[in-house]
């Protein structure tokens, strides 16, 4: 009998042994630790919200504002994947400069950058402008389209290629500009059409420069390296190279 028991216990120990080892490697939750279960919000995504609006502050001064219908929050919360941009502000010392909103953009909470996706326009009392893609640096005050641009400034119609645009001081500068709008000259209001090759404008005073530019009107041809408008005075001046063709002389 003691044999036949050490028979039986010798095997039921090392069965015992296996089965202990066994249990301790098991994992009740290995079915959960699938791709599809961890990454359930898409690779990389911590937390999501709805409807939300966020505002950055830049000290006590707000900086950007907007709502958004979902927000992708990524798990070190360094990016934000926001979806439906709208009822956007920027702001430069607590005051509004452009209203803007978008299809998609990601944005840098450390260094407050945002890159925009499916058409991102901007508008204030100056200017309307909208854009398949851009890029927007609360930080340095910057807007920049990635490619073509089309909208109104100034009461006219203006279309240009990489604009860049600084919304604390209202300057900017873009290429393959065309703007088409009212222009007073001596009483009259004139339809214009200006063209340059690059273009700046500037404050202090407020001025647009045209590089390799013309300007047409009715009855009047401007070909020159630069023409500058000058906006207070309704003042066009073309400076290098200049050819003019009008009702009173050709030059």
């Amino acid at each position: 009998m003691r044999w036949a028991l050490l028979a039986v216990l010798i095997p039921g120990a090392l069965w015992l042994t296996g089965a202990l080892q066994r249990f301790a490697r098991y994992d009740p939750f290995a079915q959960y630790r699938t791709e599809e279960y961890l990454n359930a919000l898409g690779p990389d995504v911590g937390s999501r919200l709805g409807e939300t609006v966020v505002r950055v502050y830049e000290g006590v001064d707000l900086g950007v504002q907007f709502a958004a219908r979902r927000i992708d929050v990524r798990r070190d919360r360094t990016k934000f994947t926001v979806f439906d941009i709208h009822n956007g502000r920027l702001y430069d010392g607590g005051e509004q400069r452009l209203w803007f909103s978008a299809g998609v953009g990601v944005y840098d909470t450390v260094q407050n950058r945002a890159e925009v996706f499916g058409g991102l326009a901007l508008w204030n009392r100056e200017l309307a402008f909208r854009t398949d893609r851009g890029k927007v640096d609360t930080g340095r005050r910057f807007v920049r389209s990635i490619g073509g641009i089309t909208g109104r400034l100034r009461d006219g119609d203006f279309a240009a290629d990489r604009v860049s645009w600084n919304y604390a001081v209202r300057e900017g500068r873009a290429e393959k500009v065309l703007w088409r709008g009212p222009m007073q000259q001596q009483g009259k209001t004139r339809r214009v059409q200006l063209r340059g090759q690059t273009w700046e404008i500037l404050s202090n005073p407020r001025r647009q420069i045209f590089y390799k530019a013309e300007a047409v009107d009715e009855d009047q041809f401007i070909r020159a390296e630069k023409i500058t408008w000058l906006e207070a005075e309704d003042v066009v001046t073309a400076e290098g190279a200049v050819e003019y063709v009008g009702p009173d002389a050709i030059i």
